[in-house]
């Protein structure tokens, strides 16, 4: 069954649900930068083919590497 067949207060269950588990596994981070360091970072993010989040993620795994060797 497609979603848009389904009846109005289990797609506001589905919501509901999708809705407790973002605020459960999601932080938002925001900051603002320059708009040279947005616009290399976004090139970065295209160039390898990953989300804000993942390059994001990225960058933090190979720092915490840097530190332990």
């Amino acid at each position: 069954m497609s979603y848009e067949k389904l009846k109005k207060d289990r797609k506001k269950a589905i919501s509901s649900n999708a809705n407790t588990y973002s605020k459960k596994n999601y932080k938002d981070v925001s900051m603002k930068v320059k708009p040279e360091v947005a616009a290399e970072f976004s090139a970065i993010c295209e160039k390898e083919g990953v989300s804000k989040a993942e390059m994001l993620r990225r960058f933090i795994y190979n720092y915490n590497s840097l530190q332990n060797t």
